[in-house]
């Protein structure tokens, strides 16, 4: 069935169907990146239930591209946090540069915890850097040629999904205990604020 005139996206009357209605909010940061990030799990599981068979190549693009994507949504919405919870005015770059949004992040990481493990901060830079290596600026895995023409990958990596799948789940674990951590200490800060 092609359009016809009452097709619409903005059309807000008649049923659900089940799918609920949504509306966006421009503060939501924390539901964009989870979005992005269990939008890219649900295709991984889906591609790996399938093996590969039916979707090949097609699915890929879209599974990195989510899961970067989620990333620095992620980087950027617990620098939000983190930057309020130690009054610090910083905000995150408007870049999409996963290894700077990290670099800027870090030390605020350590401020918070600084008797936390160094070692598993430097593994989350080492698998950021990997994956701005696939797309350092948030183009590869969105369009096959780079905005001057050329192509988006050349003599890149190969991605092992199995390993992909691993270090995405052992990452996004990691930003959500720094995320909890930070707004479980962004309340605590509240309720003092509140009681003096």
């Amino acid at each position: 069935m092609w359009p016809s005139s009452d097709s619409s996206f903005l059309d807000y009357s008649g049923s659900d169907e089940g799918f609920g209605f949504f509306q966006p909010s421009a503060g939501d940061w924390e539901n964009y990146a989870e979005g992005y990030r269990s939008a890219a799990f649900h295709l991984m599981d889906q591609l790996a239930s399938e093996g590969g068979r039916t979707l090949g190549a097609a699915i890929r693009y879209p599974i990195v591209y989510l899961f970067r994507h989620s990333i620095e949504v992620y980087l950027k919405s617990i620098h939000r946090e983190a930057a309020q919870l130690l009054d610090n005015l910083s905000n995150p770059d408007t870049v999409h540069d996963l290894t700077k949004l990290w670099t800027e992040l870090r030390p605020l990481v350590e401020e918070i915890w600084p008797d936390g493990d160094r070692k598993d901060l430097d593994n989350v830079g080492r698998l950021i850097a990997e994956i701005s290596i696939l797309d350092p600026a948030s183009y590869s895995f969105r369009y096959p040629t780079a905005k001057n023409g050329t192509p988006s990958h050349h003599g890149d990596p190969y991605i092992n999904f199995s390993n992909f799948r691993k270090a995405a789940k052992e990452l996004s674990n990691f930003f959500d205990g720094i995320s909890l951590g930070v707004s479980v200490y962004l309340d605590w800060k509240s309720e003092r604020s509140s009681v003096y």
